[in-house]
């Protein structure tokens, strides 16, 4: 037994060792933002382009993409977390009256993965094919926004999915596609939210990803090892 206890320590000592370096927080700013409508036409992507989301007046329905590069994070951590900081703009709009799947007062902004690649969007090459991928599949996070949201700066926490495609593509670029899902559809009600965000710093779109060290090999191999001596000794 205190052989066993001796080797349970030393696992847990190693996993200890391997984990030592305290989580970090690293804010990363946009490369490029910016917005697809449904009638094809695009701002294509500067990192201080506006980056509305909704439909206006003309009830032209406008998706935004924001992209991170990743070039600042690992090899050797993980992301744990992570939250997507927005300037809403000062120009927001939402339904006075409740309809099915418009509450009035609010909307609901839902970012999503991107399958297009950076290149292509920034070229406004398929606005067609883009604002289709801006709007659906895996969900990465929400928020729902209600007017006095207007003007201020409101954080998103990104879910596990995220997290996932974030740890995939570290040293790479990250894209997110958002669109308001809760859209009515009467030609006389103007939904939007991040109107006029062209006026907006690109230090007010911001990805904070909280990471930590990745287990150092060496710490994986001493853990295995100990389990095995647990093992062996249990056997005797």
């Amino acid at each position: 037994m205190k052989h066993t206890s001796h080797a349970m320590i030393a696992i847990a000592g190693a996993l200890a060792f391997s984990s030592a370096t305290s989580a970090a927080v690293i804010t990363i700013d946009p490369v490029g933002r910016g917005w697809v409508a449904d009638d094809g036409e695009t701002n294509q992507l500067t990192p201080t382009n506006n980056y509305i989301a909704g439909d206006n007046e003309s009830k032209i329905t406008f998706r935004n993409v924001l992209a991170f590069d990743f070039s600042s994070v690992g090899p050797s951590v993980i992301i744990t977390a992570a939250q997507l900081k927005l300037a809403t703009g000062p120009a927001t709009s939402f339904s006075s009256t409740s309809t099915t799947g418009s509450p009035a007062n609010s909307e609901t902004y839902t970012l999503f993965d991107v399958s297009t690649d950076l290149a292509t969007i920034a070229a406004g090459a398929t606005p067609a094919t883009t604002y289709a991928d801006l709007g659906t599949g895996t969900t990465y996070g929400a928020r729902t926004y209600t007017s006095a949201d207007t003007n201020t700066t409101q954080v998103i926490t990104l879910n596990a999915a995220f997290l996932s495609y974030a740890n995939a593509h570290l040293g790479g670029t990250v894209l997110l596609g958002g669109a308001i899902t809760t859209l009515d559809t009467d030609a006389n009600t103007h939904e939007y939210i991040f109107g006029n965000t062209q006026d907006t710093p690109a230090g007010n779109t911001e990805l904070l990803v909280t990471t930590a060290a990745a287990p150092e090999p060496c710490a994986l191999v001493l853990a295995a090892a100990g389990m095995l001596l647990i093992t062996r000794r249990t056997r005797h």
